[in-house]
């Protein structure tokens, strides 16, 4: 996977945690 590839997808999941108010340390840890 490129570092691109990882940035877009990190994107999207921060995009999915906003729209629902999950906090983005539940995602990361």
């Amino acid at each position: 996977v490129s570092p691109q590839g990882v940035i877009a997808r990190d994107e999207k999941v921060f995009q999915f945690a906003r729209q629902r108010n999950i906090p983005l340390l539940m995602l990361t840890s």
